[in-house]
């Protein structure tokens, strides 16, 4: 399922990358954030499904305004949920960290308030199926959130630390040329 919905990302362990590992480079993947990710976006489809099978139940019933917030809301989440996705899904695996930390604040600044605006508005006259759906969103945003700093945190510490050891290398060896 995962080939189908982030192309190229299972061609990862290929024969170059298995002989970096062999030689005793630390893989920096983050298992849990990795299946949250995909249980995400194996639930999405999910998610789209009952916002939409509910929508023109209430949204004649919303006044204009609240139409056209949730209308915009809807948009909104569903475009910045497939990118956070696919961020979130193309850091993790290969270990990039700008796109790990552009996953996290997308899911920090954006995705989260849209969702619990989503969640706790009562003007938008949610359902007790779209309030479930909802609240399992928002837990799914929450859980990467957590996992999401830990990896973050994890892979800049490593990166840090491989600079700085190839630096003192680097320093080192112009030190014992210049003798």
């Amino acid at each position: 399922m995962s080939e189908h919905l982030f192309p190229g990302l299972s061609n990862y362990n290929s024969v170059v990358d298995d002989d970096t590992l062999m030689l005793g480079n630390e893989v920096l993947t983050n298992l849990p954030l990795q299946m949250t990710l995909y249980f995400n976006s194996v639930y999405f489809p999910c998610w789209i499904i009952v916002t939409f099978f509910m929508l023109p139940l209430k949204f004649w019933k919303l006044s204009i305004l609240y139409q056209f917030i949730l209308a915009l809301a809807l948009l909104s989440v569903i475009l910045v949920e497939a990118i956070r996705l696919y961020m979130g899904f193309f850091g993790n695996i290969k270990e990039k960290i700008p796109e790990l930390a552009g996953f996290w604040l997308i899911s920090l600044l954006l995705q989260s308030p849209l969702q619990i605006f989503l969640l706790f508005c009562s003007a938008l006259r949610p359902s007790i199926l779209e309030l479930i759906a909802q609240s399992i969103m928002c837990i799914f945003i929450l859980i990467e959130l957590l996992f999401g700093f830990f990896a973050l945190h994890y892979a800049a510490k490593h990166s840090l630390n491989s600079f700085q050891a190839a630096n003192w290398n680097v320093n080192s060896l112009q030190y014992y040329k210049a003798d």
